[in-house]
């Protein structure tokens, strides 16, 4: 009888919660990488027609350099951050 009133309930997935990270996501990569990938290259062929794949290409490559830098740094401020709010709290406000 004792077991039967023990009833475990398994954990659901957050729906609510990957549906808002997910739309948010969409919510600023998609205008984002449509100015990345048509405004950027109109704009450098108004300015160096003859070198636009060269320079889309090295700003393309500095821009990953310098992601894979700070993603590298922040995470590293991240875990070494204690503070009365949490580890997590103040960086993700510090991004904000």
């Amino acid at each position: 009888m004792e077991n039967e009133d023990k009833v475990i309930h398994k954990s659901q997935f957050p729906y609510r919660l990957g549906f808002g990270i997910l739309f948010g996501l969409l919510g600023w990569l998609v205008p984002y990488l449509g100015v990345n990938s048509t405004l950027l290259p109109a704009k450098i062929q108004q300015i160096a027609p003859t070198q636009k794949v060269q320079i889309v290409a090295l700003l393309a490559t500095i821009a990953m350099v310098v992601a894979t830098i700070a993603n590298i740094i922040e995470g590293a401020l991240s875990d070494r951050t204690v503070s009365r709010w949490g580890n997590e709290i103040p960086g993700f406000f510090s991004v904000c």
